[in-house]
């Protein structure tokens, strides 16, 4: 998987990537899995907004794009992929391509579900869409001349070039006469279950919370970005204060949050506090 960039910040407390004694084994060759596509036993096509704290220990995302206010990650992924369980733990090995979207909402009322509805909020500039995919598991020349020659920012131009990729991928994995190389990799480790988490207005909120924590930011002026500029219901105000109040402290008046407290919502929003 991809490494996560910690060089912006200190992130010592942070976990680090997901650690897994099966993957451990299956790198290095102990444990013996599918080496063939006709060995992998299913073929998915999944999509979705993945939790920041997956996102980030999975190496999907660098450790300082969870702290920028209003950024979600969103996955869309076609596999063809085998799950090999032992004590519970789960991975999934197999090839595919993987689209990453980093989104920086400008809108937390927006409701969006889907990729269309993405790319259509990026079309509208309700929200900032940078893209980046991977192959994993298979190589060769079907697979190079599949792959766009550039998807920076989600549009709808640049939804059809994804689509249009992933079938082209899914054409190319069957090519014959050495076109394509496959060897199946790690897709993730409990992966089916980080995608498509569902992603109340609450949690978002909370999420966006403790970025503006990170960030430095006054209570009021955390109200401020999340209500004003963000569109969030003042509704939601009262979540921005109950984080505020049990991260920062509610003695605390509005100040800028002291760094006992920065550090507290860097280990909540990365999943160490529960």
């Amino acid at each position: 998987m991809i490494p996560v960039n910690i060089a912006a910040m200190d992130f010592s407390s942070a976990p680090k990537l997901l650690a897994s004694a099966l993957a451990t084994r299956i790198k290095s060759g102990e444990f013996k899995v599918a080496t063939t596509l006709a060995e992998l036993q299913e073929i998915a096509l999944e999509s979705g907004f993945v939790d920041l704290t997956y996102a980030v220990t999975a190496g999907l995302i660098g450790a300082e794009v969870a702290l920028n206010v209003g950024s979600r990650v969103y996955v869309h992924e076609f596999s063809y992929f085998r799950d090999y369980e032992e004590e519970k733990e789960v991975v999934r090995v197999g090839v595919g391509i993987r689209f990453v979207f980093i989104v920086e909402v400008f809108n937390f009322e927006l409701d969006i579900r889907c990729l269309p509805a993405l790319a259509a909020a990026a079309q509208l500039n309700l929200a900032k869409v940078s893209t980046q995919y991977r192959v994993i598991g298979i190589h060769g020349k079907a697979i190079i001349e599949a792959l766009p020659r550039t998807v920076d920012t989600l549009s709808a131009e640049g939804l059809a070039r994804i689509l249009e990729t992933i079938d082209k991928v899914r054409e190319g994995m069957n090519a014959t006469n050495g076109a394509v190389v496959i060897s199946p990799a790690i897709l993730g480790v409990n992966g089916p279950k980080a995608l498509n988490q569902p992603i109340t207005r609450e949690v978002v909120t909370r999420v966006a919370a403790l970025q503006c924590i990170v960030n430095g930011l006054t209570r009021s002026k955390a109200i401020a970005e999340l209500v004003g500029n963000r569109h969030l219901s003042s509704e939601l105000s009262p979540t921005i204060e109950s984080t505020y109040a049990e991260i920062v402290g509610s003695e605390k008046g509005d100040i800028r949050p002291p760094q006992p407290a920065i550090e507290k919502a860097k280990n909540f929003l990365f999943g160490v506090l529960h």
